[in-house]
């Protein structure tokens, strides 16, 4: 994600995420249940470490590193509801 970010610190998409029309955003929500995969966030992308909500693995939050950016969300309705109620222009 840090490649599609622009000068004016807009996005823009790739093709085999826009197909052959460019696509711009202001904002990117990147959404993940791996810790890891939020390494190099850019600025600009509001990211969602989604925990399961019931799992054999039990993650010690505190002490596993994601950017200060990065939410934790317990499951995808959490992070629904955070979109709606936060990000979601209301028009």
């Amino acid at each position: 994600m840090a490649e599609w970010k622009q000068v004016d610190g807009s996005f823009l998409l790739p093709d085999q995420l826009s197909g052959k029309t460019a696509c711009w955003a202001e904002k990117i929500v990147f959404i993940d249940d791996k810790p890891v995969s939020f390494e190099g966030i850019p600025e600009g992308v509001e990211g969602f470490w989604v925990l399961p909500l019931r799992s054999a693995i039990a993650y010690d939050i505190e002490k596993l590193e994601v950017p200060k950016t990065v939410q934790h969300a317990r499951g995808l309705q959490e992070v629904s509801e955070y979109l709606r109620d936060h990000l979601i222009d209301k028009a």
